[in-house]
């Protein structure tokens, strides 16, 4: 018998460029015995056009996922992308507001919105991962996005996540959680205050010695791998893939490194 019903808010990036990370969170969730929907009627969560100052452009998509997700009968919403999970708490309210709309419905769903790797961390103790680990252990690094660590406060979850598996040696890089330099669009419109920043986030990855750094958000995941070079052979996943791996028995160090 499933221990609870989740909704499991894909967003874009998952859903058309990342079906690989879906696939690990929806895997993750089964271990730890939930009934999962993936509803069909969610849309693109808008927070590209609410943030870029075109509030009425997203207001279909802001309606509509709210009223799906908000739905009394599940009680959990969880997200794989930071951004959409700050639209969900943040956002969605704030716009509402300033429309002079009702925010009733979105207070729910803030309620219900909890990032993937908030849930699991919560839930570590549930999932079979190996006791008995004793071999080489790979060395893994984490870089905090903006929309999960300013806009959501979360930066303890992902870490008791890599630090629960066997085959891991986490290392906290410095200002680990300083902008990647992405910002959406800021990387466009200014290319060279954006870059600056980057290769200073690439370089604090490097000193770690890691051969993966992992990030919660797919923007960022998309600046750092875009802009590091084939020598650095440095893997950029998102923590879930790793948690997938370490239950699935796959050795790391053939995965990853």
């Amino acid at each position: 018998q499933a221990k609870g019903r989740v909704f499991y808010f894909t967003g874009c990036f998952t859903n058309y460029f990342a079906g690989d990370v879906g696939q690990a969170v929806v895997n993750v969730l089964k271990k730890l015995n939930l009934e999962i929907e993936i509803p069909a009627a969610q849309d693109c969560c808008g927070i590209a056009a609410i943030l870029s100052g075109e509030g009425d452009i997203p207001l279909d998509n802001v309606q509509k996922n709210i009223d799906t997700l908000s739905r009394a009968e599940v009680d959990v919403v969880l997200v794989d992308c930071a951004t959409c999970g700050a639209a969900f708490k943040k956002e969605y309210i704030d716009l509402l507001k300033r429309k002079g709309m009702d925010t009733t419905q979105a207070d729910i769903l803030k309620g219900k919105t909890q990032d993937v790797m908030e849930y699991v961390a919560a839930r570590l103790s549930e999932l079979p991962l190996p006791k008995d680990y004793a071999g080489e252990k790979i060395k893994v690094t984490y870089h905090d996005p903006c929309h999960l660590v300013r806009a959501q406060g979360i930066s303890k979850a992902p870490r008791e996540i890599l630090t629960a598996l066997p085959q891991v040696e986490y290392v906290e890089m410095e200002e680990a959680n300083a902008c990647c330099g992405g910002g959406g669009s800021f990387q466009f419109d200014f290319p060279g205050i954006s870059r600056g920043i980057t290769q200073k986030k690439i370089q604090h990855i490097r000193e770690t010695g890691a051969c993966c750094v992992v990030s919660g958000c797919p923007g960022c995941r998309l600046t750092i791998g875009g802009n590091m070079g084939v020598e650095d052979r440095i893997r950029v996943l998102h923590p879930m893939q790793l948690l997938d791996m370490a239950l699935s028995g796959r050795d790391l160090r053939e995965a990853v490194g």
